[in-house]
């Protein structure tokens, strides 16, 4: 994998991540970008919708969405040092990646997402439905626009579950250059 491309692209998911602007990354930060999330579609952390992405993702019945965050948060800080720097940050996700950890968590984050997101309930996200779930997770809008494009590879206007979830896994993991899911945090 070119070094310098995944270096790129775990920086600029660091500083989407550190919410707080500390220079460290901590569950908290995770938490809030979560919640970036569920605000674009009007949900809470805390609310049923929460609980269904929790549930989603293999949590017990009436988890919330935090108990996710916290596993999530513990699987990239086995140590419990409480925060990671940017190059702790991408160590442990090169770690989790290699591991083969973090492709199911990726699908299954992204799959609840794009459940809740799919407000027609038609299967596919729109261009207004994408839009609106990644219009808050600071890109800018240009970035959302383009990465709705890159993503959209079977090119029908629509994004699929798998072309989502399947970006999410691809962006910790593709040694290409060119792959659309090198954009899923926006121009690197």
């Amino acid at each position: 994998m070119d070094a310098d491309i995944q270096e790129r692209k775990l920086d600029k998911n660091f500083v989407l991540l550190d919410l707080d602007r500390d220079g460290c990354i901590s569950q908290s930060d995770m938490e809030a970008a979560a919640q970036r999330f569920l605000d674009q579609i009007g949900k809470d952390i805390t609310s049923p919708a929460g609980t269904e992405v929790a549930n989603a993702l293999g949590a017990p019945a009436g988890a919330e969405f935090r108990s996710v965050i916290a596993a999530i948060w513990r699987a990239v800080d086995p140590q419990g040092k409480g925060q990671l720097t940017k190059d702790e940050y991408a160590a442990a996700m090169t770690d989790l990646t290699g591991s083969g950890q973090l492709p199911e968590l990726l699908r299954a984050v992204h799959r609840s997402f794009f459940d809740l997101a799919d407000t027609n309930n038609d299967g596919v996200l729109s261009r207004e439905e994408f839009g609106r779930l990644y219009g808050n997770s600071g890109l800018t809008p240009t970035e959302v626009d383009e990465l709705f494009r890159r993503l959209d590879t079977d090119h029908s206007g629509t994004l699929s579950v798998d072309e989502l979830a399947n970006a999410a896994v691809d962006f910790y993991q593709s040694s290409d250059p060119k792959s659309p899911a090198n954009w899923l945090n926006g121009f690197f």
